[in-house]
């Protein structure tokens, strides 16, 4: 009786074992989507997938022709030589390439006086990349 149970306690905990071991394989990353937006420089925003107010604001009175907005992009599956892009989308909803280059975490450049002689006020920002995965990064608003 006492190798019995001892059996069926062994057992008990092989399958527990095993039935963690198929769970925790099936299950998703916890991972999400980063990104960190500079304005000639300076760190401006960090968001991710969770942030949901992805607004950035800018007086169009304090606009030079050199400003720069740098953005860099990464998520779970980081890739360094895939192509990647930035796209800005109207308020017509045309979509215009910003920039190109080249893997994931490497900053993409453009000018925001550019991005405003698109026509409009209000531009929304997408990441694209080579998986053919386009990413909602955030919205500029120029006031």
């Amino acid at each position: 009786m006492f190798l019995n149970s001892s059996y069926q306690k062994n057992e008990m905990i092989l399958n527990a074992l095993i039935a963690l071991i198929l769970t925790s394989t099936c299950a998703q990353p916890d991972t999400i989507d980063y990104w960190h937006v500079r304005y000639n420089g300076k760190l401006i925003k960090e968001y991710n997938a969770n942030v949901y107010q992805k607004i950035i604001r800018f007086k169009s009175t304090q606009i030079k022709t050199n400003d720069i907005i740098s953005v860099a992009y990464g998520n779970d599956t980081p890739c360094s030589s895939c192509e990647t892009e930035l796209i800005l989308s109207d308020s017509k909803k045309r979509k215009h390439s910003l920039t190109k280059g080249k893997g994931t975490f490497k900053p993409l450049t453009f000018s925001l006086s550019d991005a405003q002689k698109t026509g409009g006020k209000v531009f929304d920002i997408y990441f694209h990349d080579a998986y053919n995965r386009t990413v909602y990064l955030f919205t500029i608003k120029i006031e």
